[in-house]
């Protein structure tokens, strides 16, 4: 894989999964968005810091993804780029966020990683 491809490869899955997870830190922080009706809770969501984060890195994510389809096939780049970043949501979850990984979500995973091996070479 030429240099190129790859930085834009990793650059995408790396904002893509640091967007998710940056919305879910600004959503956890500020408790439910149900209080206060709508305006509210809109305005909580986008004075949040975290969510402007993870929109402006869903933005980039979003030139990378658009630049890497020029350089490779989208049945590579798609599934390649949206399961890896799922990969790195899930260990995001368990480390930062302290969710539960069972046995069926890990057996599930080390799947999609042999689907991602499979898919690449």
């Amino acid at each position: 894989m030429e240099p190129l491809v790859l930085f834009l490869v990793v650059g995408d899955i790396l904002l893509n999964a640091g967007a998710h997870v940056s919305l879910k830190m600004g959503m956890s922080s500020k408790g439910p968005v149900s209080s206060g009706g709508l305006f509210g809770a809109v305005r909580r969501i986008l004075l949040n810091p975290f969510v402007i984060g993870g929109m402006a890195a869903y933005v980039c994510s979003f030139v990378f993804y658009a630049a890497l389809l020029s350089k490779m096939d989208l049945s590579l780049a798609f599934p390649l780029c949206t399961s890896t970043a799922f990969l790195l949501v899930l260990a995001a979850s368990v480390f930062l966020f302290r969710e539960r990984l069972n046995r069926r979500r890990a057996v599930g995973a080390a799947a999609i990683l042999v689907g991602i091996l499979l898919i690449s070479l």
